[in-house]
């Protein structure tokens, strides 16, 4: 039985504060949101999870304070941190493992009759932390009649974090992985350099979603999770038919999606087909289907769009079965 973290996540860009990106159907034309939800597999896998029921993630700690000495035994526990982001982080980790069900997960805490039980030991050393903003000039305004100068401020945040994953066992280390993730915010539209740094001066915000999202990283990284992500389905301009299929999609009313776009399959196929695809990969999650259902579509339309989603969707094949391929028989 397949595990996955039950964690719905945009498919965001690099920006803090930016939104989620939005899978274009580039057909052109008028279109519509839609958010969908599909299982996201890792393209790299170190060691069987699934095999894995007790983890105990330890206290993050700055490079300075580790040593390959210090990392050989229980000893490392330490005593308890409480400074941000060290603590900030170890916690965020945790609580984003809890959410996965089929894992108990121990912290600082753990007592020593429980460590024989704990299957695996997680825990990550800060090599870089980092939080700075500038200001300056980015154009003139006018507003009545009065010409000034127009400023924007740009906060930058930069966590880089070697995570290890070590046999609880005998302490040998199986992994270690190394991420870094910059994020940065922007704000615009003020009258001088002092007011636009005064709108980045607090650096919560930025600390928060830079551990959020690194840990998320970690994650995303060697396990399955489903993805929630925002696409464009297509619709025809002042054709209301076409209109009610995409309506009734939004509504969750698929039935009655499809039986029109099936009508549509001849008068406009790129927007029918284009929509039945998106329903075929996300709604019945008939991966299969969807790629032998593009091979149609462009046979049909000529419309180079559906061999880049065929690509897309047949490099997702090969993550799951790569993935599926990997975990130890039961």
């Amino acid at each position: 039985m397949k595990k996955l973290f039950l964690i719905s996540v945009c498919v965001c860009a690099l920006a803090f504060a930016s939104g989620c990106v939005v899978f274009s159907h580039v057909l052109g034309g008028p279109s519509t949101n839609i958010d969908l939800s599909y299982v996201k597999y890792p393209d790299k896998k170190f060691c069987h999870f699934d095999s894995i029921m007790n983890i105990a993630v330890l206290s993050f700690k700055s490079f300075r304070e580790v040593t390959s000495d210090s990392v050989s035994n229980w000893d490392y526990i330490g005593p308890e941190r409480s400074d941000l982001p060290l603590a900030q982080i170890t916690n965020d980790l945790k609580a984003k493992l809890k959410r996965r069900k089929e894992f108990n997960v121990f912290g600082h805490g753990i007592t020593p009759e429980k460590r024989p039980s704990v299957h695996m030991v997680i825990f990550g050393v800060i090599t870089y932390f980092n939080i700075s903003s500038d200001a300056y000039f980015s154009t003139f305004n006018i507003d009545n009649g009065k010409v000034w100068r127009e400023y924007e401020a740009k906060q930058r945040g930069l966590l880089s974090i070697n995570y290890y994953f070590v046999n609880s066992e005998n302490w040998e280390i199986l992994h270690i992985e190394e991420l870094n993730k910059g994020l940065i915010r922007t704000t615009e539209g003020h009258k001088s350099k002092e007011e636009a740094l005064s709108s980045v001066k607090g650096k919560d915000k930025m600390r928060d979603a830079l551990i959020s999202q690194i840990n998320s990283d970690l994650i995303t990284a060697f396990l399955p999770v489903d993805v929630k992500a925002s696409y464009a389905l297509a619709t025809i301009r002042d054709n209301r038919l076409f209109k009610k299929s995409v309506t009734a999609a939004k509504k969750g009313d698929w039935k009655t999606a499809v039986e029109i776009w099936e009508r549509f399959e001849d008068e406009n196929p790129e927007e029918a087909y284009y929509n039945k695809m998106l329903y075929k990969r996300y709604i019945r999650q008939d991966l299969d289907g969807a790629i032998e259902y593009l091979s149609t579509a462009y046979n049909k339309t000529g419309n180079t769009v559906f061999l880049k989603w065929s690509t897309k969707f047949k490099t997702e094949k090969e993550l799951e079965d790569k993935y599926r391929n990997s975990l130890p028989e039961r």
